[in-house]
């Protein structure tokens, strides 16, 4: 997967500019894992089950970011990125899943959501800027729970703990580090 993370000029960009470039790196990285699981041949039931699996990247991979942003930034300049982030990654995800599922609010349930999974996400080890076991085991259960235990789906769980959630922080990593040291 190819992903652009450098401006083309040189110019000095704000945190809120490097926020919205990394929404966008988001969005690319959960959209290509949620087209992998059907590609390792899991089955989505219907685009809402699809929709749901993208979500749950999207808050991941957004908690991963944080993360990394907590390392490097001070607390008011996290608090204007991690709130740009969102709102970014939010208005994104409204914009396509109505393109998916008609007109409605999605964005309201979707932010209700990444509140709730960055408590329960904070609870969890990581490895420097990678999500330790317990995180991925948390991502695999919410994945497992939207996919189901059908013949074909019971082992998605150990798809996203052992490979896919590994390979999305890790091409999330490389990508958001020109943009934030």
């Amino acid at each position: 997967m190819r992903i652009r993370n450098k401006w083309r000029t040189a110019k000095p960009r704000t945190l809120e500019d490097n926020a919205t470039a990394v929404a966008y790196i988001v969005w690319q990285i959960g959209l290509h894992f949620t087209k992998n699981l059907h590609q390792e041949k899991f089955d989505y039931e219907s685009d809402h089950q699809r929709v749901r699996v993208i979500a749950e990247y999207l808050i991941f991979l957004s908690h991963i970011t944080d993360r990394f942003a907590h390392q490097r930034l001070d607390d008011e300049q996290r608090q204007i990125y991690v709130s740009s982030l969102v709102e970014q990654v939010a208005r994104q995800y409204q914009r396509n899943v109505e393109e998916i599922m008609g007109s409605g609010d999605y964005r309201t349930g979707f932010l209700s959501n990444i509140n709730t999974r960055f408590d329960e996400y904070a609870k969890g080890v990581f490895d420097g800027d990678e999500p330790g076991y317990p995180a991925r085991r948390m991502f695999g259960n919410l994945i497992q729970d939207i996919m189901g235990q059908s013949q074909t789906n019971k082992w998605v769980i150990q798809q996203i703990i052992d490979i896919d959630s590994r390979d999305a922080a890790d091409q999330l990593i490389k990508s958001i580090k020109p943009l934030l040291d």
